[in-house]
């Protein structure tokens, strides 16, 4: 690259996942095409993939976390590829719309044990999922997906499993106070901080 072309611009979100006390848990990374708030994703694959590179090469984590952990979105096709990211600082977050099947599953029983820490995103209980959360470690609740009716019934659902609860999309003081309320282990949303979006250059 020339000089005289400008270099290009890197952008990255994270945001906050509280613990019951309100100190840092981890962040959860998030694709931004630009310095805009709300970002639509046409292409799940091309998203992971510039999160973990921007995190990684672009910004590192250091820079974006410190010393916490990331969460970071996995579609279907960055779980089935060799994971380069390192197992003691990222938390690898499969979306809701992974489909469960052998060979999915055969990968994630690969990151686990390489060491990787495992959290389902967006979850509803389904049987079909019931195999990851033998290996996960964490289970996001969107509140926005789920009736807050219907989130007791779906934390008993869960108990048998080794898992810490972590509450999303938390919008108001009502939902939070509710989710404190029903024990949930974390806690993440607008409510307690927006992301906030980092723009760097590409050197």
């Amino acid at each position: 690259m020339s000089s005289s072309e400008p270099e290009p611009t890197l952008y990255i979100a994270y945001q906050p996942i509280f613990t019951k006390d309100m100190s840092i848990h981890a962040y959860e990374l998030l694709f931004r095409e630009g310095a805009e708030e709300l970002c639509i994703i046409k292409d799940g694959d091309h998203a992971t993939k510039q999160v973990v590179f921007n995190a990684i090469e672009g910004f590192g984590l250091d820079r974006i976390v410190g010393g916490a952990k990331a969460f970071i979105n996995h579609t279907r096709g960055a779980l089935l590829a060799p994971s380069q990211l390192p197992h003691d600082r990222v938390v690898i977050e499969i979306l809701e719309d992974v489909v469960v099947d052998k060979d999915m599953l055969r990968a994630v029983i690969k990151l686990y044990e390489q060491g990787y820490k495992i959290a389902l995103d967006d979850f509803q209980f389904h049987e079909s999922f019931v195999p990851l959360l033998e290996l996960a470690h964490y289970v996001k609740i969107d509140l926005s997906l789920q009736p807050n009716k219907e989130l007791p019934d779906l934390m008993r659902k869960l108990k048998p499993y080794q898992v810490e609860l972590v509450a999303e999309k938390i919008e108001n003081e009502q939902d939070y106070e509710l989710c404190k309320q029903l024990g949930f282990d974390y806690f993440q949303g607008y409510y307690l901080q927006k992301p906030i979006i980092l723009k760097g250059e590409k050197g």
